[in-house]
């Protein structure tokens, strides 16, 4: 039973003098190979996962013909998606990666799992089936006006179109010093999970608005570093870095960053425990976006409300919440926010024992996380789909 890496960064190479077949170069040969390996049931290649090495934003915008081959073909891959890619940013993460492929691979064989995978699936990344939050952060800060980079940038994400999208939110930040264009970009890799080189990016934002005296991006900065913390498990840095977000919005007299900050904070104190500050802050926010008429805000509000009301095993109250969500992001047409609507009420189908009902709300975010190329919630939804059908086969419980 085979497993292939294909690690690229930004070289396609060059042909070989040797060949024949009108390769463009090796990594094409190599891949060629592998995928008549893939398609032969005989020659027993299970799976082919492709790893690409960020690379320098400033190249990214300006690629160059080796670098762009290697582009090209990560975007058909993307498109394709037959087989599993990821990007990655630093040593540790390709580690963990590879890791979790590895572990994967082994738990298959030991299984007597040997065939294909068909429909290749990420492994999973330890999360649970607790409520997937929306971060409150939902815009930059309201006097930077995004440019057409941007704009670009979040249609392609939203289509799937990642390699493309890279090169746009590259575009913007190259020779630029607007902190709204760093933020953007780092919310783009805290999407795909790239937490270290978001860090770098929301840093960088931060430092520009503190040389040129702008607190709106101040605000902005420290709300996404405090996004980034929280997801880390550091939860006292988030806290600090969401009231230090707090407090330069009140000052400004700022809504929607106030909103912003309050839904952040509680995020954070639900993930510590404390339930009913939790709540306090959403509300807060809530009230703020109602008033605003901030109809993403408000969707962000209901599904965090939702996970509040989750944790505390209120289900009819939770469901409501995750419907109002789901109602409001349908009206946006916001795919990553239908996406965990889907699978937040997924789970509180499957805890009232309506598995067919959670199977049918799993398998719509699956889809909405696979059109967005989202690893790391493609293998949470996965997951959830996995414990479905254990759950459903008496086969898989220990007597």
């Amino acid at each position: 039973m085979r497993l292939l890496f294909l690690l690229l960064c930004d070289r396609w190479g060059s042909p070989s003098s040797k060949d024949e077949e009108g390769y463009s170069s090796g990594t094409e040969e190599e891949y060629s190979v592998a995928m008549e390996c893939y398609e032969d049931s005989d020659l027993s290649m299970r799976q082919i996962v492709m790893m690409f090495k960020a690379v320098d934003p400033k190249q990214l915008s300006d690629p160059g013909p080796q670098l762009q081959k290697v582009l090209d073909f990560k975007g058909r891959v993307e498109q394709e998606k037959e087989h599993l890619f990821h990007s990655f940013d630093t040593i540790e993460f390709f580690c963990e990666l590879l890791r979790r492929h590895l572990g994967q691979w082994l738990r298959d064989y030991e299984a007597g799992e040997t065939g294909r995978v068909e429909k290749p699936t990420p492994p999973p990344s330890g999360a649970g089936s607790e409520g997937m939050e929306v971060e409150a952060l939902l815009e930059s800060a309201a006097s930077m006006a995004l440019d057409s980079f941007i704009s670009d940038a979040w249609s392609l994400a939203d289509e799937g179109r990642l390699s493309e999208a890279e090169v746009e939110f590259s575009k913007a930040i190259v020779g630029g010093n607007d902190p709204a264009a760093f933020i953007e970009y780092g919310r783009y890799l805290v999407r795909g999970g790239r937490l270290d080189q978001a860090m770098v990016m929301f840093e960088r934002a931060r430092a520009i608005s503190e040389e040129q005296g702008e607190e709106a991006g101040m605000a902005s900065a420290y709300g996404s570093l405090g996004i980034v913390l929280r997801i880390r498990g550091d939860l006292d840095g988030a806290e600090e870095k969401h009231r230090k977000s707090l407090e330069i919005e009140n000052k400004l007299g700022r809504l929607e960053g106030m909103a912003n900050a309050y839904g952040n904070l509680g995020i954070v104190l639900r993930t510590r425990g404390d339930l009913d500050e939790a709540e306090e802050m959403h509300r807060k926010s809530l009230e703020i976006n109602e008033k605003l008429g901030r109809l993403e805000g408000i969707a962000a509000d209901y599904s965090n409300l939702g996970n509040v009301l989750w944790t505390q095993s209120e289900l009819d109250g939770a469901e409501e919440m995750y419907r109002k969500a789901l109602e409001v992001n349908e009206r946006l047409g916001r795919l990553e926010g239908i996406a965990s609507d889907y699978g937040n009420l997924g789970n509180v189908l499957k805890a009232r024992g309506n598995l067919e009902g959670a199977e049918e709300m799993y398998r719509t975010s699956l889809e909405a996380w696979q059109k967005l190329g989202v690893p790391h919630r493609v293998a949470q939804v996965q997951g959830l789909l996995d414990s479905l059908r254990d759950q459903d086969d008496p086969s898989t419980s220990s007597g």
